[in-house]
């Protein structure tokens, strides 16, 4: 249903259904993040100590790249509770300093960042002359679209909210490292 409203520009049309649909949006972005942030706090309950051998990431450097001051620290928590060493960056132009003092092994990207998108970044950083990089877009946004482009981009895309033990699987299997000890 399509409502007409006055304005002081004239009659303009409005439909509700695009308030709905931005407030569920916005419940369910800050669900997904509610949810993440308490399965990365419930980690130590989970034992994560065997999810990945240390002696074999050691000074392997991922790239975390998040917005969320709260969520990021407890990305880098959890990996380098399993032996990565980990570069923190809130937005765009902090990766990319990051990335010209040292190349990860890994860049984790958010799709929603202050100065800029993950996908964007991703190209960047691969124009940077490390075009096998491998990524992994992290997003609480739409997930078949994110999905596709992640596909287009060919990065691994996760859902936000996922579990540590999703994640380690995938940092893991993107970082060429062993998931379990030996």
């Amino acid at each position: 249903c399509v409502e007409q409203t006055a304005s002081p520009h004239g009659n303009s049309f409005h439909d509700p259904s695009i308030d709905e649909f931005k407030t569920l949006n916005a419940v369910r972005t800050r669900f997904a993040k509610d949810a993440f942030l308490i399965i990365l706090l419930l980690q130590e309950d989970l034992n994560m100590t065997n999810v990945t051998n240390p002696k074999k990431v050691e000074r392997r450097v991922v790239l975390c790249v998040e917005d969320d001051d709260a969520l990021r620290s407890l990305l880098g928590t959890t990996l380098r509770n399993t032996g990565f060493t980990v570069t923190e960056a809130a937005t765009c132009a902090e990766a990319k300093r990051a990335v010209q003092k040292g190349m990860p092994v890994l860049a984790i990207l958010d799709v929603d960042l202050p100065d800029g998108d993950g996908f964007n970044l991703a190209i960047q950083l691969r124009q940077t002359g490390q075009d096998s990089l491998p990524i992994l877009i992290i997003s609480g946004q739409e997930f078949l679209t994110c999905k596709q482009k992640a596909q287009q981009l060919s990065v691994k895309f996760l859902p936000k909210p996922c579990g540590p033990l999703t994640l380690l699987t995938a940092v893991n299997s993107l970082a060429g490292v062993s998931s379990f000890d030996e």
